[in-house]
């Protein structure tokens, strides 16, 4: 997949991003190593000032074992596809896939169990969500439901595109607050054209678009894509979603040294699920300011930032280099606290 990202208003570089996924699935593991490849390559030639060199180290077993202890533990206790083709989509591990990154995923075998538990039948989402969540001792537990469907066209252009949207309803509940960390619907949607020539056809009056739907609904065309257009509307929504959740948890980590008036190296790589392109926010280690709120008269505490910094070298699976305006790179020190 290639999205392309233009120079935004504080002068970061233009890039082509492209990403890839891969993962090893075994029946205590799950692992899914993300890598986003910032390329300065024929597609983005138009993009000019396109000079940044990235790279990505996937992390090392042992780096993904030492991370363990910080990050927080999360079981998907149910994900189910209420729509098109549910019998050929598996909502928890994609789910799991693409929260492993950034979360300790729980083992399948032992959330199953758990939910065999006799004193978890007939439970609300809610209860089921704390008392699982405890029984497992998860930081946070997950319910999702995703819904597909093949709209109509809403525009005649749109007539000779096969189209898919996907939508994901996901409850994310922190189990020791007792409460709620995320709520969330995010529709995504899926088209691949079959033929370009219909809404010309329709405008002429040699096709009704009754008949071109009912033609393209009926056609091995359509039985052969839309499965994979479906597929990848599912894709976007939980990958949305999943994003969605990883701001419950943002990262943190600190400064290791100022490398050069632009360049500095943190203490957070591939093992945390940061990929080239990831963005972080430098806090001056200390620095805080104490505001008073004119309507309770407390004060409230604040930090300012010292620095907003992209990610161009992930270097190991526990350190990045990440580069950032000269002018406020001179106000970041080792030991500074940074967040994703």
């Amino acid at each position: 997949m290639v999205r392309f990202i233009g120079r935004t208003s504080e002068g970061r570089l233009p890039r082509a991003e492209v990403v890839l996924f891969w993962y090893n699935v075994s029946v205590t593991n799950k692992i899914l190593l993300s890598a986003r490849i910032l390329s300065c390559a024929v597609l983005a030639a138009a993009l000019a000032g396109c000079a940044t060199t990235t790279m990505y180290v996937p992390p090392t077993g042992q780096e993904l074992q030492a991370v363990r202890p910080f990050k927080k533990t999360v079981a998907v206790l149910i994900a189910q596809d209420s729509g098109m083709g549910s019998t050929q989509w598996t909502g928890i591990e994609a789910l799991e896939s693409v929260l492993a990154p950034y979360y300790e995923i729980l083992d399948r075998p032992r959330i199953q169990s758990t939910l065999a538990d006799p004193a978890m039948n007939g439970l609300r989402e809610e209860d089921l969500a704390y008392r699982a969540g405890k029984s497992l001792r998860a930081d946070y537990t997950i319910f999702a439901t995703i819904r597909s469907s093949s709209p109509l066209p809403a525009r005649l252009a749109d007539v000779g595109n096969i189209c898919v949207q996907s939508t994901i309803h996901v409850n994310m509940y922190d189990v020791a607050a007792g409460k709620r960390a995320f709520a969330g619907v995010l529709t995504r949607e899926a088209c691949h054209t079959v033929d370009n020539n219909l809404p010309e056809l329709i405008r002429n009056g040699q096709a009704s678009v009754d008949g071109v739907l009912g033609a393209l609904r009926a056609s091995s065309e359509m039985g052969r894509i839309l499965p994979a257009v479906t597929q990848e509307a599912r894709d976007e929504a939980v990958a949305a979603a999943a994003e969605a959740m990883k701001a419950v948890n943002p990262l943190e980590g600190e400064v290791l040294k100022v490398l050069s008036d632009r360049e500095v190296m943190v203490n957070l790589g591939s093992a945390y699920g940061v990929v080239p392109g990831t963005y972080l926010t430098v806090f001056a280690a200390g620095k805080k300011t104490s505001i008073k709120d004119p309507k309770t008269g407390l004060l409230v505490e604040g930090r300012e930032s010292a620095a907003d910094l992209w990610v161009t070298k992930v270097t190991s699976g526990i350190s990045s280099v990440a580069e950032g305006d000269k002018k406020l790179i001179a106000r970041v020190r080792a030991g500074d606290k940074v967040v994703s």
